[in-house]
């Protein structure tokens, strides 16, 4: 028996072997960009990684990775078939100078090149909160810069640094003289009106003007929540407060209350509906309590600053009889897992309003995030007396599903509720 062992061992690594590098993808590109505004984050297009059999070290040289849309990182993790990433980093803070970022994934290295632009340009600004205080990133006046050159600008506010950005001066809109090799930002107030740009233009004697330009969001808003309980509380996504915040911002709400994380979501405050101040970098989510009534929006607003953010929940349709009177307040599957299989009855609590006593066929289907239909079939009720609520779990004619095919299943929907 050891012998068979040992020579079961000694085949699996000879195909192992055999195989090469499993954890290698397909090789992938990022795709370089030119005409960068300089000393800006750039972010690179999105790839998907492919042809890699087991999960695989990623490491990266000057620059973040984000893996699925998550947060940014230089520490070397693992990434899997079929995940995404994307790359970030910072351009150059002269003009016409490339950055490039290396990354490595189980084995197999590229990179990411971003080309600044020939004249100096600040970063654009979107989906900016309205009426807020936005600052630029910063900008390196060229050694070719004549000295105490002449500085003004217009719609805003500029400062201006003598050892790298490491202090600046105050903001001035005043006109006055820079240096070359001095390091220049911006800050402007974004429009009160949505989808709106506003531009702040800095004129440097010797260069061409300097624009700043940020671009109000359309909507700001949690994820919806559908086909939600009647009566519930409710809890919002997460929303991340942008960076350009001013600190000690105002907040306020209407119809809910709101709590903040200053730890990335580890610890929250308790939920409050007192008018307060928050922090750019926060995490903010609210709460509310759903309509009582059938297919009805509640909608609770914080406004953080002049930017309000909505939160907005939609109640269910109950299902019910053709008289309105036997209501399925609740149903899902209750199932036991025997591998290869699941069974499965049908967990409902149905309510009967009536004055009389009745029992009811419910019809159900049971469909994919796509709404193929995997499964459907129907249960008749014991005599529901009058006034009363009852929860069972009937038993289904439906055959038991394969793991795989249960485990597809996005939605389970009544069909029709028939008084017998």
């Amino acid at each position: 028996m050891r012998c068979m062992h040992l020579i079961a061992v000694s085949l699996f690594l000879l195909l192992v072997a055999g195989c090469g590098n499993l954890t290698k993808p397909m090789d992938f590109y990022f795709t370089t960009q030119t005409n960068v505004a300089q000393s800006a984050t750039i972010t690179s297009n999105t790839i998907t990684i492919l042809g890699n059999q087991f999960e695989a070290d990623i490491s990266i040289v000057n620059g973040q990775y984000s893996i699925d849309g998550g947060a940014y990182t230089s520490v070397p993790g693992k990434i899997k078939l079929n995940q995404t990433l994307t790359i970030q980093h910072t351009s150059a803070s002269d003009i016409s100078t490339a950055t490039t970022t290396t990354v490595t994934v189980g084995g197999y290295t590229t990179t990411f090149t971003s080309i600044t632009s020939s004249a100096l340009v600040f970063a654009t600004q979107s989906s900016v909160f309205l009426k807020t205080l936005i600052e630029s990133n910063s900008l390196k006046l060229p050694a070719s810069l004549s000295a105490s050159s002449a500085i003004s600008i217009s719609n805003g506010e500029y400062a201006i640094s003598t050892d790298g950005g490491t202090t600046w001066s105050s903001y001035t809109s005043a006109a006055g003289t820079v240096e070359p090799g001095q390091r220049l930002k911006v800050r402007q107030t974004s429009s009160a009106a949505t989808n709106t740009d506003v531009v702040t233009t800095v004129t440097v004697s010797g260069l061409s003007p300097i624009t700043f330009t940020t671009h109000t969001g359309t909507t700001f808003s949690f994820t919806t929540q559908n086909d939600v309980d009647l009566s519930t509380q409710l809890v919002s996504d997460s929303f991340t407060l942008p960076s350009y915040l001013a600190a000690s911002t105002a907040i306020s709400i209407v119809n809910g209350e709101y709590a903040t994380s200053p730890d990335g979501g580890t610890t929250w405050t308790e939920y409050a509906s007192a008018a307060s101040t928050v922090d750019p970098g926060q995490l903010l989510r609210v709460r509310q309590t759903s309509s009582a009534a059938e297919a009805t929006s509640t909608l609770t607003t914080v406004t953080v600053g002049s930017t309000p953010i909505t939160f907005t929940t939609v109640t269910k349709s109950i299902p019910k009889d053709s008289s309105g009177k036997i209501l399925v307040l609740t149903f899902q599957p209750s199932p036991s897992l025997n591998p290869p299989n699941t069974y499965f009855g049908i967990s409902a609590t149905i309510k009967n309003t009536d004055t009389v006593s009745a029992t009811v066929t419910v019809n159900w289907k049971a469909t994919t995030s796509t709404g193929a239909v995997v499964a459907s079939d129907s249960f008749t009720t014991g005599v529901i007396l009058a006034g009363q609520t009852v929860t069972n779990t009937y038993v289904t004619s439906q055959s038991p599903l394969l793991t795989t095919t249960y485990d597809s299943i996005a939605t389970w929907s009544v069909v029709s509720v028939v008084r017998n």
